[in-house]
């Protein structure tokens, strides 16, 4: 592949990578909304997580950049360290928030209620409905709340 080809994909690829990696603190935040207005379902997947992993193109692109333009020793030092540290905190907080929204979630009332998972999913999450103050019997249909 020619160098220009390759650069291309790259910034193609960067640049998906912007919304993508951006979606997972969008949905959080989302949810923390929909409990602080108090709505009655609130609805996210657990799996959107890990499509802050899409964010390590971020980290590629700035190093790429940073070397580009005259901070070549500095990549090379400190790029691997920070590449790494930003893959962990990824992985960390695409495992942990589901965590933290459930305690969140819990404490303030709202019932985590059961819902069929489609067949065909192949992500690490699941989907999820709270409901306050009770599950009922179509909580995982209706409103997309």
């Amino acid at each position: 592949m020619r160098p220009s080809t390759a650069q291309a994909v790259f910034v193609s690829i960067s640049l998906v990578s912007i919304p993508v990696g951006a979606w997972p603190v969008y949905a959080w935040w989302r949810v923390s909304k929909l409990m602080d207005a108090g709505a009655s379902r609130i609805r996210f997947d657990s799996g959107d997580g890990y499509f802050l992993l899409m964010s390590v193109f971020w980290v590629l692109a700035v190093l790429q950049y940073a070397g580009l333009h005259g901070a070549m020793a500095w990549v090379k030092r400190h790029g691997p360290v920070l590449l790494l540290a930003w893959l962990v905190a990824c992985l960390v907080l695409a495992n942990r928030l589901p965590v933290w929204l459930d305690q969140r979630l819990t404490q303030a009332g709202y019932q985590r209620c059961p819902v069929e998972q489609p067949a065909g999913r192949r992500s690490p999450g699941e989907r999820l409905v709270y409901q306050r103050p009770a599950c009922s019997g179509n909580a995982g249909h209706g409103d997309n709340t």
